[in-house]
């Protein structure tokens, strides 16, 4: 079991002063990639600093029991919108989710993934769960340009991106995969 707080060898991905976020990776990077910008995505938890005490391992359970409490999520682009003090060109999704009983979630999908998984951070991240409600999350992907669309799609996996609280290197430390 490896801490975050923890500086290893085998895994250098793993420190106090590393921002942490989960996202659905659009390019489906595999674990242990490192890039120079991240990839198309779309933000479920907001970057945090985890305690010491939060294990990679622990993380990656949260991730995999939420997303395998929700239905197949199928995120559809809305409305173009900017974002930033330079308009940064971003696409709203809505989600709709189908239950293994066929019923459909019409309530935003990605958003009830978001609170679950919140849920299960409380005392792990250096947020709270108040400051995290606050901050009105809003599914989007983020557009290289404004002639830049995406496509629909489904939300099967998750992947724990982590910046180099040090080196400020960017890597994919885990993606987890829905059942």
């Amino acid at each position: 079991m490896t801490l975050f707080g923890q500086k290893q060898e085998s895994n250098p991905l793993l420190y106090p002063t590393d921002r942490v976020f989960v996202m659905h990776d659009l390019e489906q990077l595999p674990a242990g990639t490192k890039v120079d910008r991240w990839p198309r995505h779309c933000t479920v938890i907001y970057p945090f600093y985890p305690t010491e005490a939060f294990t990679l391992d622990a993380l990656t359970t949260a991730v995999k029991d939420a997303l395998d409490s929700m239905p197949v999520i199928n995120a559809c682009p809305e409305d173009r919108v900017y974002y930033g003090p330079d308009d940064t060109p971003a696409v709203l999704l809505s989600s709709t989710g189908q239950t293994f009983h066929s019923e459909i979630i019409e309530s935003e999908a990605i958003e009830l993934l978001h609170r679950r998984l919140l849920g299960s951070m409380i005392g792990h991240a250096s947020y709270t769960l108040s400051e995290m409600i606050f901050k009105n999350f809003s599914p989007h992907v983020t557009l290289e340009s404004d002639d830049d669309h995406i496509e629909p799609f489904t939300v099967d996996h998750l992947s724990i991106a982590v910046r180099d609280g040090e080196t400020g290197e960017r890597s994919i430390a885990a993606v987890i995969n829905g059942d």
